[in-house]
């Protein structure tokens, strides 16, 4: 078993990431910080992950990615995978999504249901 990856980060990167971890204006992108900064500090990959409310294996993943591309892969975002047939764009009529139905109107009070 290979031994799990534990950052040492440069003093350039402690600073970054001291200034985006709370500023970042995408909250997952402070996530990803959180969990960095955390296992930098010498807690493990599930107390970082604790404190950042995401699950271990979300945490792996933000370390591996900061292994493999440093700090600009943990701020950039790629959208997750979308359902077949999702549309990736709202249309003004329908919205996001076309197959589920308009929520009916609420009735005014007092009115009967017959």
């Amino acid at each position: 078993m290979a031994a799990w990856f534990c950052p040492t980060l440069s003093a350039d990167e402690q600073a970054a990431i001291l200034a985006d971890r709370d500023r970042h204006p995408d909250p997952v992108v402070r996530r990803k910080l959180l969990v960095l900064w955390a296992v930098h500090l010498g807690h493990s990959r599930q107390q970082a992950a604790d404190l950042a409310a995401v699950g271990v294996a979300t945490a792996k993943r933000y370390l591996t990615a900061y292994r493999d591309g440093g700090l600009d892969a943990l701020r950039t975002r790629e959208p997750g995978p979308r359902p077949a047939g999702w549309p990736t764009t709202p249309t003004p009529s329908r919205g996001l999504s076309p197959e589920r139905p308009s929520a009916p109107s609420p009735r005014p009070p007092g009115a009967s249901s017959n």
